[in-house]
C-alpha cells in the first residue's frame, strides 16, 4: 500500500510541474558581438561551413593592410586550390628517410636542406597544392575632396554580429555622414549578400572594389598580395547590374558573379581587380557577390539571400542541444555559455563541409590551407555530442574517398 501511496504522489508530482524550456534565443544574442573601434584582432566571419568571408568594421573587406597582421580579411572555399606549376612532377617517396621501427625500417617523410633535391621535392609538396583567397570585396570611400578616406576617418563605428541570424550590422559615418551595412552569407552557395544604406552614395562617394589576391608559397597567406599581373587573368562581361568575371589562375578556373538591384556605370579595371559603381542618385544599394568553381545563373538577390539565411541559422540554433547558464549564479557561468555559443556559430561557420577544415578554418589562412588530421577530432566530435550529428557525417565522406591514399602512405 505506501509503495501505490508513493507512486501515485510521484506522479501527481510529475503530472503538476511544468517543464521549462530554454529561450535559445535569448541565450544566443545575449552574447552577439559588439565592436566599436576598428581592431585588427576582431575583424567578423560570416559563411555557411564550406565558405567563408571575413570583414573589417566596414562590413566588408575595405582595408586589408590594417588586418593583415591580426586576423586578415580572408575569403576561402573548400574547393578554392591552386598549384604553381612545377618543371617535373615531384613524389613524396623523394623526402622519404627510412627509420627502424620495432625491428624493421620504416620511410617517413621528413623535411631536408632546402639545397637539395629532396628538399626541393618536400618544399614544393608541402606548398602545394594551397588553398586560395577568391576574392577581396570591399568599398571605397571619398571625402569631400576626392581622396580616398582612410580607416581613421571611419568614425562614431557600432559593428554587431547577430549570431541567431548569422548577419554583420556595422554603422559608422565619414565625414558627418552616416553609413549603414549589413552583410551575410549565403547557406547553399558560395556568396556574400551586402545591403548599404548612407547619403554618400547619392553623392557618388563610395565605390565598390572587387580585387583578386595572387597566391603565395608562405606557411600564412593573409590575401592581400598582389603581383600586377591580375588584369591578363581576368575575363570581364557587364551587362545593365550584372557582372560575370572568369579569372584563369594557371590550372584553376573559377566564376565570379557580381548582381546589383541598380543599374551599373562601367567598370574600372586596374591591376588588382576590378572598381564598380552603382548608378547616381541613389541612397540604398543592395548586391550579391558569387564564387563557383563554373559559371553559375546569378538569380538571386540579397532578399532571398536574407532569408535562406535566417532559415538556416534559427534551423541550426533550434536544433541539438544548448545549455542556458542564466540563472546560474557561480561567476564562471556566463563566461563558459559565452564560450559555449561563440564555439558553436565558429565551428559552423568554419567546420561544417564536406572536408575536414584546416586548423584555422575558414576565417585564417595557414598550413596552406591544408587540414589536419590530428585536430579533425576538434573540429568535429563536438557537433555530434551537441546532436547535430549530420554535420559530423558529412566530414566522414573525405575518409573513405582517401582511403586508398592513406593505405599507400601507412
Amino acid at each position: 500500500m505506501k509503495r501505490i501511496l508513493s507512486l501515485l504522489i510521484f506522479v501527481l508530482f510529475c503530472s503538476c510541474h511544468k517543464e521549462i524550456k530554454i529561450d535559445r534565443k535569448a541565450v544566443v544574442i545575449r552574447h552577439n558581438v559588439h565592436l566599436s573601434e576598428a581592431d585588427s584582432l576582431n575583424s567578423l566571419t560570416v559563411g555557411n561551413g564550406k565558405f567563408a568571408m571575413t570583414v573589417d568594421v566596414t562590413g566588408l573587406q575595405s582595408y586589408p593592410d590594417f588586418y593583415e597582421k591580426g586576423v586578415p580579411l580572408g575569403t576561402q572555399s573548400e574547393w578554392g586550390w591552386h598549384a604553381f606549376p612545377a618543371g617535373r612532377k615531384y613524389d613524396i617517396s623523394e623526402t622519404d628517410v627510412e627509420i627502424e621501427v620495432n625491428g624493421r625500417m620504416v620511410p617517413y617523410a621528413r623535411q631536408w636542406p632546402s639545397d637539395t633535391p629532396q628538399g626541393e621535392a618536400a618544399n614544393y609538396l608541402r606548398q602545394n597544392p594551397h588553398r586560395i583567397h577568391l576574392g577581396q570585396l570591399g568599398f571605397i570611400f571619398f571625402d569631400s575632396t576626392g581622396s580616398r578616406i582612410d580607416i581613421s576617418k571611419i568614425k562614431d563605428i557600432q559593428q554587431e554580429l547577430d549570431l541567431w541570424t548569422g548577419e554583420i550590422l556595422s554603422t559608422y559615418t565619414i565625414e558627418g555622414e552616416k553609413v549603414e551595412v549589413i552583410t551575410l552569407a549565403g547557406q547553399k552557395d558560395d556568396n556574400v549578400a551586402v545591403k548599404i544604406k548612407s547619403p554618400l552614395l547619392t553623392k557618388g562617394r563610395i565605390k565598390l572594389k572587387l580585387n583578386f589576391p595572387y597566391p603565395t608559397d608562405k606557411w600564412t597567406d593573409v590575401g592581400n598580395y598582389y603581383d600586377g599581373e591580375e588584369a591578363s587573368r581576368l575575363m570581364v562581361s557587364q551587362s545593365s547590374n550584372q557582372l560575370e568575371i572568369n579569372r584563369t589562375l594557371d590550372s584553376l578556373e573559377y566564376a565570379t558573379s557580381f548582381k546589383s538591384n541598380r543599374d551599373l556605370l562601367p567598370i574600372e579595371k586596374n591591376k588588382k581587380g576590378v572598381v564598380i559603381e552603382p548608378e547616381s542618385g541613389i541612397e540604398e544599394w543592395t548586391f550579391v557577390c558569387t564564387f563557383s568553381p563554373i559559371k553559375m545563373d546569378q538569380s538571386v538577390d540579397f532578399d532571398q539571400l536574407r532569408a535562406e539565411n535566417k532559415d538556416s541559422w534559427s534551423t541550426f540554433w533550434n536544433s541539438g542541444g544548448i545549455i542556458d547558464f542564466g540563472r546560474v549564479n557561480d561567476e564562471r557561468a556566463e563566461e563558459l555559455e559565452r564560450r559555449m555559443v561563440l564555439s558553436m556559430y565558429l565551428t559552423k561557420v568554419n567546420c561544417g563541409g564536406k572536408t575536414p577544415p584546416q586548423e584555422t578554418g575558414l576565417t585564417y589562412n595557414s598550413w596552406y590551407g591544408k587540414p589536419h588530421m590530428e585536430m579533425t577530432w576538434w573540429h568535429g566530435v563536438h557537433f555530434a555530442l551537441w546532436g547535430r550529428s549530420e554535420i559530423l557525417e558529412d566530414h566522414l565522406d573525405w575518409y573513405l574517398s582517401n582511403q586508398n591514399g592513406a593505405e599507400s602512405i601507412a
